[in-house]
C-alpha cells in the first residue's frame, strides 16, 4: 500500500508504543494489588498521562502462567502490564499514547519501583500516522 502525502503537509506518528519486559521483581509487590494501582498513579502523575477511570486487574492462569493482568485506560490510550510471579518474577508492560513520553524514565521508575531489572532492551516505536501542515514563513 502506497500513502500520498498531501502536498503542503507532512506524516507525523499518531502515537508512541513502549514494550519492556523487568525480571527478578519483588514478589511481594508484583502480587499485591494494592501496590500495582499505586504505580500506575504514580507513573501517570509523573508522565503527566491523565487515568480514566478505575484500574483493572485480575488474577487469572494456572501452574506457571499464574499471575496478574493489569489494565489503565488513560486519556491519550492506555497501559497494560502482565505480572508472572512463578517463572522469572517478570512485569511486561506496554504503554501506548498519543502523547509523547520519555521512555528512559518510564523504565527506570518501573525497574525501581518493582526492584527488577531490564530483561534484554525496550522497544519504543512510532504507530499510526497523521498528516499535518507544514507552515512555510
Amino acid at each position: 500500500m502506497t500513502i500520498i502525502v498531501p502536498f503542503g503537509h507532512k506524516e507525523v506518528a499518531w502515537g508512541y508504543k513502549l514494550s519492556f519486559d523487568l525480571i527478578d521483581c519483588k514478589p511481594h509487590l508484583i502480587t499485591n494489588p494494592k501496590k500495582m494501582k499505586k504505580f500506575v498513579k504514580q507513573l501517570c502523575n509523573k508522565i503527566n498521562m491523565e487515568r480514566h477511570k478505575h484500574t483493572w486487574i485480575e488474577r487469572f492462569g494456572a501452574g506457571h502462567i499464574l499471575g496478574y493482568s493489569l489494565f489503565q485506560f488513560i486519556k491519550t490510550s492506555n497501559i497494560t502490564i502482565h505480572f508472572e510471579e512463578n517463572y522469572g518474577k517478570q512485569v511486561m508492560l506496554d504503554l501506548f499514547s498519543c502523547k509523547e513520553f520519555d521512555p528512559e524514565f518510564v523504565v527506570k521508575f518501573t525497574e525501581d519501583f518493582f526492584g527488577g531489572k531490564l530483561y534484554k532492551d525496550y522497544t519504543y516505536e512510532p504507530r499510526g500516522y497523521k498528516f499535518v501542515e507544514v507552515k512555510h514563513d
